[in-house]
């Protein structure tokens, strides 16, 4: 008999190859605003190239077009790339081309000259004051290689959330085989999700910024962006924000024609329309947020049952799973109005809520008298130990 989150799963998984698709057409579109010697370039670099995550954020950018060979050149015939192209380098020197690697250069925050290459896949990067010879040293991916985590951030990135970023080398170097545990725990208890997300997501940036939250964003599709704030950090606080940010992924994929699950306006405020408290989401948003939650929770309640973990790491799964339960709760509360929804909209809300009711009748004693005094928006084990001791 299929449980309520198989349900949300099957529905998830009908829509997003549809999803897909359209993403991959838009990146096709894209690509008409291309120097035309690209534009040929690509014709012939196979389908790959059409869901690169920097491909939506370049445009979100407004950057020039002239600029888009250092994003697709890595995903080009080698016989069909130039000899001489200019690219951007981040705050640490480093030229990252997608698909390809990344160039330590030496030269911060500037335009280089990269030709090449030559034996051993020598590159030579100029500047009008000299010039050095690169190596780009190979990504690091996840699972069965589909996700690249990026070992140094592009300068895109400092669009996506301006201000306070670091490179993200040394929190990759810190943290990958953690992000590598979680996904392989989530393969363990959730298998089709897991699938799902590895399907969906491209790309995992992290980065450490106390004003932000994590996130993933239709502006750079396939990419999920997290939030490294705890330093002590475990495949634990990995597995949620995987799941949570991944779950947005999916979601934008499943709603890309959203009047198919909303009979309102995606942008309708929640708090004039749904909820009675001040709230600053829109319904759209708020959906997006639920479906994640219902997912977050019901990976929580499988690792509780699962071995492998410490009694530290079930301590704080069980902190976390009743967090997001909570919040679980009140969202199903602002959007239980079912003329907000269409049908296949409230097939999700319910397969949702399905999902809440089956958790909190095994589990409502363990999930209750958790103490989150100091909690922000998003949850912090080192504020959670701190008041519970």
């Amino acid at each position: 008999m299929a449980t309520p989150s198989d349900l949300l799963l099957s529905l998830a998984e009908n829509g997003c190859d549809s999803g897909r698709q359209y993403f991959a057409r838009i990146g096709s579109e894209l690509l008409r605003h291309a120097p035309a010697d690209l534009a040929s370039a690509m014709e012939d670099a196979g389908a790959r190239w059409r869901l690169e995550p920097l491909l939506f954020a370049h445009f979100a950018a407004k950057a020039s077009p002239d600029d888009l060979w250092p994003i697709l050149y890595g995903y080009c015939d080698e016989n069909r790339r130039p000899r001489l192209m200019s690219t951007p380098t981040n705050q640490a020197g480093v030229a990252c081309l997608p698909g390809l690697g990344y160039l330590p250069t030496g030269k911060a925050a500037t335009i280089v000259t990269l030709s090449g290459p030559s034996g051993s896949q020598r590159y030579t990067a100029a500047t009008d004051d000299d010039a050095v010879n690169t190596v780009p040293a190979a990504p690091a991916t996840l699972g069965a290689g589909h996700i690249e985590v990026d070992r140094h951030h592009h300068p895109l990135f400092n669009f996506l959330h301006p201000g306070g970023a670091d490179d993200g080398a040394t929190l990759v170097a810190a943290h990958l085989p953690h992000l590598e545990k979680a996904l392989q725990r989530l393969a363990e208890i959730n298998p089709p999700y897991a699938a799902l997300m590895e399907a969906m997501t491209r790309r995992v940036v992290l980065f450490r910024n106390p004003s932000l939250n994590s996130f993933a964003s239709v502006a750079s599709f396939g990419a999920v962006c997290l939030n490294v704030l705890e330093d002590d950090a475990d495949e634990v606080f990995f597995i949620e924000d995987l799941v949570h940010q991944c779950g947005h992924v999916i979601f934008s994929a499943l709603t890309h024609e959203v009047d198919a699950y909303l009979a309102v306006p995606a942008g309708t405020p929640l708090q004039t329309d749904v909820a009675v408290n001040e709230e600053p989401r829109s319904v759209y948003s708020a959906l997006h947020g639920l479906f994640t939650e219902a997912m977050m929770n019901r990976c929580f309640d499988l690792c509780l049952d699962c071995d492998g973990f410490t009694q530290k790491q079930k301590d704080e799964i069980l902190a976390r799973f009743a967090f997001i339960f909570r919040r679980m709760n009140f969202d199903l509360l602002s959007m239980r109005r079912h003329d907000i929804y269409t049908d296949r909209g409230a097939d999700i809300y319910e397969a949702c809520r399905q999902i809440f009711e089956d958790i909190y009748h095994r589990r409502r004693q363990e999930l209750s008298g958790q103490n989150f005094t100091g909690q922000p928006y998003t949850f912090n084990y080192r504020i959670f130990r701190h008041h519970a001791a």
